[in-house]
């Protein structure tokens, strides 16, 4: 930045402050010729009564003048909040190394000795008017950042309650599931990660959704998502887990372009989704690229020593895509019976929990979360929630969360 021509602003004012009068000739003489606009004092006490009326963007002061010295005026200067950011160059005969780290140590930014020389110090004058420029110039940048911040984080914040809105009401989950527990730990404010329940009749859908990304973009798919879901169980009243994702993937396709060939917009969802008839002891799933896992055994129903003979069934998904570009084949599902007894518990989950990284980088592991499950699947669910929240805050430390986080459990 140039400030001896900064157009259409108006020039740098400089005060020099010196109680030699030929001195103070030098020095306008010198600054009016490069173009700055320049103020006289002749003592430390005017100069403070000058400043109190019309900031400078610059002073030059001397140390030694009668009354009030310069390093009392510099003082004064810096333990006033109006004038702390004005940069002070010393411009004194006062040479030795202590009065040099004196002025220093009181915030002066420069410190020049007489006789000085008229370009070596014009050149200081203008670095520092150009350091403060820019701090002036980051500092403007940064208010507007911050305001700019907070009104995106409000938008967030408001976005976060209408997603909360869209999820199933925790009573309508209560009537439907009995006993459950939902962990729901979006990465972000807002999650790409969403869970949907549904009814027709005596037949009861629940789903664990994980779109494409998180944050916004991930909520955007999560609204999509959702109001798809609504649309082909609640309206079209398509019930087989398998033909729901089959349609759901045909809307996703649809209501984001993506059979064209010039669509851009590559974003999908997994999907965990069941069919629960109680009366029938029979769950039915169908996944997208989404396990469903099981705990049967003495352990689930709460019979016979913690996690003797029980066992975790793990029930893989179709590896079809929901959503993306699917140009070579489009996705086709199956759906998956399974007989479950009484006290066994099914968990539906998105991939968050298991990626989960420590400070060594390494994941939580489906393993893991298996083993944990197989102990711990006998607890009433609020217990178990519990437990799989402490192994993963162990795990995971001090390290950020590096996906949205879903995890139901739902006792048959």
């Amino acid at each position: 930045m140039d400030n001896t021509k900064r157009e259409g602003q108006a020039k740098d004012l400089i005060l020099v402050v010196d109680d030699v009068p030929e001195n103070l000739q030098i020095l306008g003489n010198l600054l009016k010729e490069n173009n700055y606009r320049i103020s006289f004092a002749d003592s430390g006490g005017q100069a403070l009564k000058m400043v109190s009326r019309t900031l400078p963007d610059l002073i030059l002061l001397d140390v030694v003048m009668p009354g009030m010295d310069g390093f009392e005026v510099c003082k004064s200067l810096k333990n006033c909040p109006g004038s702390v950011d004005i940069p002070i160059i010393f411009l004194t005969g006062k040479a030795e190394s202590e009065d040099v780290l004196q002025g220093f140590e009181i915030g002066c930014v420069d410190y020049v000795t007489k006789p000085f020389k008229g370009p070596e110090l014009l050149l200081r004058v203008k670095t520092h008017l150009e350091l403060k420029h820019a701090r002036e110039e980051l500092r403007k940048t940064n208010s507007e950042l911050k305001e700019k911040n907070e009104q995106i984080m409000d938008s967030i914040r408001y976005a976060e309650k209408i997603q909360d809105a869209i999820l199933p009401l925790d009573e309508r989950i209560d009537s439907l599931l009995g006993e459950y527990f939902i962990i729901f730990k979006p990465k972000d404010i807002v999650s790409g990660d969403f869970y949907w329940c549904g009814q027709v009749e005596k037949k009861i859908l629940i789903a664990a959704v994980d779109c494409t990304g998180h944050g916004i973009p991930g909520a955007f798919m999560a609204m999509i998502g959702n109001t798809l879901l609504n649309k082909i169980v609640l309206e079209q009243k398509i019930l087989r887990p398998a033909q729901i994702l089959e349609r759901l993937n045909i809307e996703v396709r649809r209501v984001l372009k993506q059979e064209q060939e010039t669509s851009k917009v590559v974003d999908g969802m997994d999907v965990c989704l069941c069919l629960l008839e109680k009366e029938k002891n029979k769950v039915t799933f169908a996944g997208s690229m989404r396990p469903l896992y099981i705990v049967k055994g003495p352990a689930a129903n709460g019979t016979g020593k913690d996690g003797v003979e029980t066992k975790v069934v793990e029930i893989k998904g179709d590896y079809s895509p929901i959503g993306g570009k699917q140009r070579k084949r489009i996705s086709q599902f199956t759906d998956k019976e399974v007989e479950v007894s009484s006290g066994d518990v099914i968990y539906l989950t998105s991939d968050g929990y298991l990626d989960q990284n420590n400070e060594e980088n390494k994941k939580f592991g489906l393993n893991r979360l298996k083993n944990i499950l197989k102990e711990n699947a006998h607890l009433e669910p609020g217990k178990q929630k519990a437990i799989l929240l402490e192994k993963l805050g162990e795990h995971q430390g001090e390290e950020k969360q590096r996906d949205d986080i879903l995890i139901i459990g739902i006792r048959i």
